[in-house]
């Protein structure tokens, strides 16, 4: 336990990595990597110490996340539909949810890495979970963007193929747009669970109901800091800051 906030490899040596990200791998390097073995190769990064770019890795993926959704879902949209892209808020928004990601991360690592030891099988240090979790976060951010991706196109294939009424029909269907958005939802926190059972080896009984319990809190967690920054102060704070970056 008093091993957790030595300086190598406990949180003391987590904000040296956080201040200090080395570059010594690229991003597109490491992401093909990950894509043809996400599991595995995830856990051998988290574990390699020469591998210091996780958070490099993480900040770009949330990039692409923002880029996606604040850029190339308005200009799909505008392409497909002729109406004027949507604003997005601009910087502020930008702040704004990095404000939220950043916050998320803070309140689930800690939070994940004490619960999970619980049930832990094998023995990890607070430096090696913020790498993983890192790595991990990142890759469920791709994934978000990946299913998202997949169903802005189907919606279009749908709509080109079939009679409009008929692809209306469909589109709109209320019970088919549930179902979708829970397996969009659903699918980067399976990718934590799987990433979490492999890195802490655990046993499902164990880390899904633990998941399901971060899940919640972190979600409350987000919701309470999403009622504070949606305040008339917050908003003016953060579109003051945001005029000046």
């Amino acid at each position: 336990m008093s091993n957790d906030t030595n300086d190598r490899d406990g949180w003391k040596a987590v904000a040296k990595d956080v201040s200090n990200s080395a570059d010594a791998q690229g991003f597109f390097a490491i992401l093909l990597i990950l894509i043809r073995h996400p599991v595995s190769e995830t856990l051998k990064l988290a574990d390699d110490p020469t591998y210091r770019d996780h958070v490099k890795f993480f900040s770009a993926c949330f990039g692409v996340w923002l880029a996606f959704g604040l850029v190339g879902v308005p200009r799909v949209v505008t392409w497909y539909t002729g109406d004027a892209i949507a604003d997005t808020g601009g910087k502020a928004t930008v702040l704004a949810l990095t404000i939220l990601q950043y916050l998320e991360l803070l309140i689930s690592i800690p939070l994940s890495f004490y619960l999970y030891r619980l049930g832990a099988t094998v023995q990890r240090t607070p430096r090696s979970y913020f790498k993983f979790s890192m790595i991990g976060a990142g890759l469920a951010l791709l994934l978000s963007v990946a299913m998202q991706s997949i169903r802005v196109g189907s919606i279009i294939a749908i709509r080109q193929a079939l009679p409009e009424e008929t692809a209306l029909a469909i589109v709109q269907d209320p019970a088919l747009i549930a179902l979708v958005n829970v397996v969009v939802m659903a699918a980067p926190v399976i990718l934590a669970i799987v990433l979490n059972r492999a890195f802490w080896r655990l046993r499902w009984r164990f880390v899904v109901p633990v998941a399901l319990v971060i899940l919640a809190i972190d979600v409350s967690a987000l919701l309470a800091a999403i009622a504070v920054l949606s305040t008339d102060g917050a908003q003016s704070l953060i579109s003051t800051i945001a005029d000046v970056l």
